[in-house]
């Protein structure tokens, strides 16, 4: 029996015995090619899909550890430019005058004060930032009531960030000399 399938188009040789199992091989080779592909496909835009995840997980880890590196740098700079310093001279007046506010410092102690806040405000938070704008100018225009009152909130604020600052580099609580042992 001679293959009529392509015979009308193609003249072929050779009859059905032959033609038909090369013919079903060649068809399963392209479906068998086919459904591979798309399998493959499906396996590679998974194995895309998950290393995109892993990469962006990997990124915000380690956006993560910068941020808390950074806080933790700018946390060390803005004790050791700013707040200890201020603290350091606050404790001087202390041991100086006792309980004091800030008309009972001289000119030159009074203008150290606002110096040294002058050269590190930049460390400041917003509420330093405005007392220390507030004492200037009650100390230009010689308003000393209301420079005493912004004095005390000054180191207030000098006082709690630091202990914040402490606390966030993890350093050893300070005991201050009105706390008991047993804290």
């Amino acid at each position: 029996m001679s293959v009529s399938l392509f015979s009308s188009i193609i003249p072929v040789v050779g009859d059905y015995q032959i033609w038909a199992p090369v013919l079903s091989t060649f068809w399963g080779a392209i479906i068998g090619g086919i459904i591979a592909g798309v399998l493959t496909l499906f396996g590679v835009n998974k194995t895309i899909d998950s290393s995109f995840k892993g990469i962006e997980l990997n990124r915000n880890q380690l956006r993560e550890e910068r941020d808390k590196e950074v806080a933790l740098t700018t946390a060390k700079e803005r004790l050791k430019e700013l707040y200890q310093p201020l603290d350091s001279l606050v404790s001087e007046f202390i041991f100086k005058y006792g309980a004091h506010s800030f008309q009972d410092l001289t000119l030159e102690e009074q203008r150290d004060f606002i110096l040294l806040m002058n050269r590190s405000i930049i460390y400041a938070d917003y509420n330093l930032d405005k007392k220390f704008i507030e004492i200037k100018w009650a100390h230009k225009e010689g308003n000393y009531e209301n420079a005493n009152e912004i004095y005390n909130e000054i180191t207030d604020l000098i006082g709690d960030e630091l202990m914040k600052l402490r606390e966030q580099l993890k350093l050893p609580r300070i005991r201050y000399y009105h706390e008991s042992d047993n804290k």
